[in-house]
């Protein structure tokens, strides 16, 4: 009876650590000022780790990706994102990047964390950085996205 409480103990606590709920998160649209709000939430299981994006006034520009570490995969929106030899880089964090099969209008690339999430997502009429911060200038938004298509497209 003491080693099923023991185990029931150890399993509450695991589900518990690995649920982050309610990270602000700021999206930066490429070519507009105003940023969007999002929140943030990360469970983790035993095969994947799940990303949901929630817009706080617009629940239909809600977006999840699910990402499979042994895979080293992405799924959203029913489309497979697969790692690429590129990365970014900022001061604290190395960021690997994902990309789905050429489509009709271009590829899509996620600059992807597991323990950050997204940093950006590059494509057709889809470039977007996802920060802490809910305040960058209008400069260091677009160095910042120059660099991500730097990286991009080093073929080093």
């Amino acid at each position: 009876m003491k080693n099923n409480i023991f185990f029931l103990c150890i399993a509450i606590v695991f589900l518990t650590s690995c649920k982050e709920n309610n990270i602000p998160i700021y999206g930066h649209v490429l070519g507009v000022e105003k940023a969007q709000h999002l929140k943030l939430e990360i469970k983790k299981t035993a095969t994947n780790i799940h990303f949901a994006y929630a817009q706080k006034n617009d629940s239909l520009k809600d977006f999840i990706l699910k990402y499979y570490p042994k895979e080293e995969i992405i799924i959203a929106d029913l489309d497979t994102f697969k790692k690429i030899k590129n990365s970014y880089k900022t001061k604290n964090i190395d960021f690997k990047m994902y990309q789905n099969k050429k489509a009709k209008n271009g590829n899509k690339t996620f600059v992807f964390n597991e323990d950050y999430g997204l940093f950006a997502t590059l494509g057709f009429e889809s470039d977007c950085l996802f920060l802490k911060d809910s305040t960058i200038s209008f400069n260091v938004k677009e160095f910042t996205f120059k660099d991500l298509f730097v990286s991009l497209n080093n073929t080093e």
